[in-house]
C-alpha cells in the first residue's frame, strides 16, 4: 500500500518514502505534499491498518517479543531527537563580516516532530526516538515541541487552547515535505510495524499539559494495540520536567503521582539541565535521568554519573550533535545518546563495535574538550538551568511545592 506520489520531490527526502507498505524497500523517493492539499499522506500509519498481529501464530509472536526486550544489542543506544530532525532542513546564507568576507552557514530544522522524521530515524537504525506531548482542546494527544504552532508550521495558536478537528488535523509544516502534526496513535503505528519493533519511543511530557488527563489518555492509546503489554509498554519512556503542579493550579497534582498511579509500569525519566534539582527533586521517584550534555562533563558531572551506576539509575544524554561530544558519550558508558543526527551516531557506535580503538581521542583532545565551548562552562550551563527552571516554574508552580516526603 502505497501513498500516491506527486511529481514534485524534496531534495532532502531522496532517501527514503516513509509512505509505503511495512514489506516495501525504504530506498526510494517520498513525494512532497502540494502546500494546497491537507490530506494526510500517512493515514494508512492508524492501528486498523497495521500488520494483523493478532493473527500472528505463537512462534512469530515469540520472535516479536525477543526483539523487543533485547534490541539491536548496543551498548550505548542512539535516540533520534525529535525524529532524524537534522536530515530535514533548508539552508540559509548569510554575510555575516565584511572583514572577513565570510558567509556563515546556518541550518533550521523544518520537519521535527513529524511522521517523515520519525520514519527516517527508524531507518537511520535509531534504537530511540525522543519526542514531545501536547494535549488538544479536544482531548487529542499530538507529538510537537512548541506550546504554541508559528514557529514551524502554517498554523497560529497554543495547542491545548486549540480543537484537533477540523483546525490542528490541517496545519502543515511550513517547508516542503509539507507533513501534518502527527497524533501519538500514529507515532505508535509507526512503532509497531515489524521492522521497527525494537525502537523506543522516549515521550517528552510539556510542562503545559495537566498530568491528570494526559496519563491516562496515553494509557489508553497504549491499550487500542494488540499485545501492547508485552510489544509495546516495553519501549515507552516517561520524561517529565517538573516534580509539582501545585502553586498556579493548586487542584492538580504533581507529575509524579500521576504517573505512578495511572502509567506505573513505564520508567519516569526525569530530563533535566542541573544535576543539584535532580538529586533534590527527582533522584528517588525516578529510574533514569535525561541530561544535558554540558552538566556531565564536569567533575560535578563524574561523580553524579558515578552515583547513578551505582544505585542503578539510566542516563540519556541530549542534545549530541558533535563527534567528539558522542565519543565521550560512548567512554562514559551511558544508556543513551539522544541526537538530531541519528545516522552519525549510529554508524560511529557499529564502529566502535567492530574496532574499539575508533573511541580512542588524543590526550590533548580529551583534555581541550571541556574547555573547547563556552556552553561547557559551569556559569554557562547553571545560567541556561536557571532560566529553564524559572520557566517550568512560572508555567508549573514552584519545585518547593513538592512534599518534603517526597524529596531526596
Amino acid at each position: 500500500m502505497t501513498a500516491q506520489s506527486s511529481t514534485a520531490v524534496s531534495p532532502a527526502l531522496t532517501a527514503f518514502d516513509p509512505t509505503t507498505s511495512h514489506s516495501s524497500s525504504a530506498a526510494t523517493t517520498v513525494p512532497s505534499s502540494p502546500t494546497d492539499d491537507k490530506s494526510n499522506p500517512f493515514t494508512f500509519l492508524t492501528p486498523a491498518a497495521l500488520p494483523d498481529i493478532a493473527d500472528s501464530d505463537e512462534e512469530s509472536l515469540r520472535e516479536l517479543e525477543r526483539r523487543v526486550r533485547e534490541g539491536q544489542g548496543r551498548a550505548v543506544e542512539t535516540w533520534g531527537h525529535r525524529g532524524a530532525s537534522a536530515a530535514f532542513r533548508e539552508y540559509f546564507f548569510a554575510f555575516a563580516c565584511t572583514y572577513l568576507l565570510k558567509l556563515i552557514h546556518v541550518t533550521h530544522y523544518v520537519a521535527e516532530n513529524t511522521l517523515a522524521s520519525f520514519a527516517k530515524a527508524c531507518q537511520d537504525g535509531a534504537d530511540g526516538i525522543e519526542t514531545d506531548i501536547h494535549m488538544t482542546a479536544d482531548d487529542r494527544l499530538v507529538m510537537f515541541h512548541d506550546p504554541e504552532l508559528s514557529r514551524t508550521t502554517d498554523g497560529e495558536g497554543k495547542i491545548h487552547e486549540l480543537p484537533w478537528e477540523g483546525v490542528i488535523e490541517n496545519v502543515r509544516t511550513l517547508e516542503a515535505p509539507h507533513q501534518p502534526v502527527p497524533l501519538l496513535s500514529e507515532v505508535l503505528a509507526l512503532l509497531m510495524r515489524p521492522e521497527n519493533i525494537h525502537v523506543k519511543l522516549n515521550i517528552d511530557c510539556k510542562v503545559e499539559n495537566d498530568p491528570v488527563r494526559l496519563f491516562p489518555m496515553i494509557k489508553a492509546e497504549l491499550e487500542k494495540f494488540d499485545h501492547w503489554q508485552t510489544l509495546l509498554a516495553p519501549r515507552i519512556i516517561l520524561g517529565v520536567w517538573h516534580s509539582a503542579y501545585a502553586s498556579l493550579h493548586p487542584e492538580q497534582p504533581k507529575f509524579i503521582e500521576p504517573a505512578q498511579q495511572h502509567l506505573p509500569f513505564l520508567p519516569r525519566y526525569a530530563i533535566c539541565m542541573s544535576i543539584p534539582t535532580v538529586r533534590e527533586y527527582f533522584f528517588t521517584s525516578c529510574h533514569g535521568f535525561s541530561m544535558y550534555f554540558p552538566t556531565l562533563i564536569s567533575a560535578e558531572g563524574v561523580a553524579f554519573r558515578a552515583e547513578c551506576a551505582r544505585r542503578g539509575k539510566k542516563v540519556a544524554v541530549w542534545t549530541v550533535n558533535k563527534e567528539e561530544e558522542m565519543k565521550e558519550c560512548l567512554r562514559w558508558g551511558v544508556q543513551a545518546v539522544i541526537t538530531d543526527n541519528p545516522d552519525i551516531t549510529v554508524g560511529l557506535v557499529d564502529k566502535v563495535k567492530q574496532d574499539p580503538t575508533a573511541l580512542l581521542s588524543s590526550y590533548l583532545q580529551q583534555l581541550v574538550l571541556p574547555w573547547s565551548s563556552i556552553k561547557y562552562y559551569s556559569l554557562s550551563h547553571a545560567y541556561e538551568a536557571k532560566l529553564e527552571r524559572d520557566y517550568l516554574e512560572r508555567e508549573g508552580g514552584t519545585f518547593d511545592d513538592v512534599a518534603i516526603t517526597e524529596r531526596s
